[in-house]
């Protein structure tokens, strides 16, 4: 009841433009060595005490959902204490992995309402993709062990994952997990061909049964490499970077830092309500989260989202 009652408030949210989710970046640092990766960072951690505060700050403006991830969230020695804490103010909380370090971090995965596993091919080219030997076989062993824990597997497609990623559709499958397909951020990560063949198959197996979550008009668009929607992102989310800036993702500019100078400053800001509005008229960002929200009243991506938040731990 609590996951159907957390959807209807979020779609009215929406319709209210007033945001609830905090996409949070808590690290830099990795593990892996991905080339496609935009976010790796040498700059220490924010200390735990900083977080808790900001969330203290976040859930009296009304928030209620985050998503932790980095980097490797995972890499931090606090991050069960932080997940637990977060979750002890009545955040739903989840996280986004490799998966390298899951069976070793149990403490931190079993508070989490949910787990997005990052995994854009199989068998050893995850491996050497992520520069992580024997991935592979530490992601299967968690699939198999952790079989009570809500999981979507995220799988970018690009040069590098095709035709590999489309494996992963079998994966989730046979795991009874929701596959999320991902057309690259970044000039280069995949040619025209490639995003037309491989979304082009990603929409067949997904005809096909194979329990793929994008809406059809997500994987048309990516089949283009284009994507035209009205940005809502910013009417319902914040992104929070490492060091706890938040940064106008048109301009590149940072507007402030709500680890240190407190949430209601920048958010109420004069320059940061400029930046919402002039959001709304970008369609620059790729990936499905941006795209589905802008059209969460849409009958496709209200089913596949309102799916994902009701269903309790796998999927049909």
């Amino acid at each position: 009841m609590r996951s159907i009652f957390l959807f209807i408030k979020g779609l009215f949210h929406v319709a209210m433009k007033k945001p609830f989710f905090i996409s949070h970046l808590i690290t830099g640092r990795c593990n892996g060595r991905c080339p496609t990766c935009r976010w790796l960072s040498p700059q220490a951690d924010v200390p735990i005490e900083q977080i808790i505060r900001f969330y203290e700050e976040a859930k009296g403006f009304g928030f209620y959902s985050t998503t932790l991830w980095g980097g490797e969230p995972l890499i931090r020695d606090d991050i069960a204490e932080m997940v637990i804490a977060i979750k002890r103010l009545g955040f739903r909380i989840g996280l986004i992995t490799n998966g390298y370090l899951l069976l070793e971090k149990l403490e931190a995965i079993h508070p989490l309402d949910f787990l997005i596993l990052s995994i854009d091919t199989v068998g050893t080219d995850l491996d050497h993709l992520r520069g992580l030997p024997g991935l592979y076989d530490r992601i299967i062993e968690a699939l198999g062990s952790l079989k009570q824990k809500k999981i979507i597997i995220n799988t970018v497609v690009s040069n590098y994952s095709y035709p590999g990623c489309l494996q992963v559709a079998e994966l989730g499958r046979r795991f009874r997990r929701p596959v999320y397909y991902e057309y690259p951020i970044g000039k280069g990560l995949i040619d025209r061909t490639t995003a037309k063949e491989a979304f082009g198959k990603i929409l067949k197996l997904k005809y096909l049964g194979y329990p793929i979550s994008n809406s059809r008009a997500y994987l048309r668009s990516a089949m283009v490499g284009y994507f035209y929607y009205r940005c809502r992102a910013k009417d319902i989310s914040i992104t929070v970077g490492a060091d706890g800036s938040i940064t106008n993702c048109i301009t590149g500019k940072k507007l402030g830092n709500v680890l240190r100078e407190g949430l209601k400053p920048v958010i109420e800001s004069d320059e940061y309500q400029k930046f919402v509005d002039s959001s709304h008229h970008c369609h620059r960002c790729t990936d499905s989260g941006a795209f589905e929200s802008a059209r969460i009243f849409s009958l496709d991506s209200m089913l596949n989202v309102g799916r994902l938040f009701i269903s309790q731990q796998t999927i049909a």
